[in-house]
């Protein structure tokens, strides 16, 4: 059973991570998170990274989207894209509200002939900021962009 954990040190010092941010790219050490903001894209940002299988002990933690960069552009990848992104963050982030997911491919834009581009525009339980982020995935991996960037 669940418990509460009483965070009045994290509200009342701004010194405390409460997490730690991803890419894990620190030197000598990870970067920390002192937002819920910043923490809550960290754990987007792996859950949309991981692929299913791939962590040890949890096979259905994670998305297919790294497979989906090998199917056709076409309307079915796009449901697909949708309702595995969807199905994930509803599952394993459910404190993150989805607003708005548009996704571009190649049918939409034939500039994007290697590429499928992901907006997603979500919101935090805990606080009333929405935010975005823009999965750029092409033949040389994914790329997040934080923000209104457009890919």
């Amino acid at each position: 059973m669940g418990y509460v954990i009483d965070n009045t040190e994290f509200r009342d010092n701004p010194d405390v991570a409460i997490g730690i941010t991803f890419p894990f790219n620190g030197s000598g050490v990870f970067n920390s998170s002192f937002t819920t903001v910043d923490q809550s894209i960290s754990n987007l940002k792996n859950l949309l990274l991981t692929q299913k299988g791939e962590r040890y002990l949890i096979p259905t933690f994670g998305t297919n989207l790294v497979q989906s960069l090998f199917q056709p552009a076409t309307t079915e990848l796009k449901e697909f894209i949708n309702k595995d992104i969807t199905d994930a963050i509803s599952y394993w982030l459910p404190y993150i509200n989805i607003i708005e997911l548009l996704i571009r491919t190649f049918e939409d834009d034939p500039s994007l002939e290697t590429s499928i581009n992901v907006k997603l525009k979500f919101s935090i339980d805990q606080t009333q900021s929405e935010e975005s982020i823009t999965i750029i995935a092409s033949e040389s991996g994914i790329e997040f962009l934080k923000g209104n960037n457009e890919a």
